[in-house]
């Protein structure tokens, strides 16, 4: 999930320490990233927060090291997690098996993209922050807050 520090256009003025442009799905963004573990009932269980210009395996590289402690089980990505070990939807030209599952991953994959949809309606996204230590802040309470409001 893209984290803003400021607006578009403002950003070659913005002088934010660590900020990167990056590339989200609605367009650039000049800020930090949001990476993280969702179990599949909805808790988030681990984050990391780096430069928007970092790719995301890259990122999950670093995320993933305490993955053996967890039991190690499938984790599930979408199309930019696409590398070994992965479990992602399919491209229209993948030539191998991605280990997608139509009957069950479609399920898990909207429950993780339902946990970052209720993290933007907490306003993780607002561009009001001024350092990093607020941003973190920010997204410590937002995940905190959902995690208490899991059942």
């Amino acid at each position: 999930m893209p984290l803003p520090v400021c607006r578009p256009k403002r950003g070659k003025r913005c002088s934010f320490p660590g900020a990167r442009w990056g590339y989200g799905t609605q367009g650039d963004v000049y800020g930090y990233k949001l990476h993280a573990w969702v179990t599949a009932s909805g808790a988030i269980v681990q984050y990391l927060i780096r430069p928007a210009n970092l790719h995301d395996t890259t990122v999950s590289y670093e995320l993933n090291r305490r993955w053996p402690d967890f039991g190690g089980p499938r984790i599930i990505g979408d199309k930019g997690y696409c590398c070994l070990g992965y479990v992602f939807p399919p491209k229209s030209n993948t030539r191998y098996d991605t280990g997608w599952r139509p009957g069950r991953h479609p399920r898990l994959r909207k429950r993780i993209e339902t946990v970052f949809s209720g993290l933007v309606e907490a306003q993780i996204r607002s561009v009001q922050t001024k350092t990093l230590r607020s941003l973190r802040l920010r997204v410590v309470l937002a995940i905190l807050a959902h995690n208490l409001a899991q059942p």
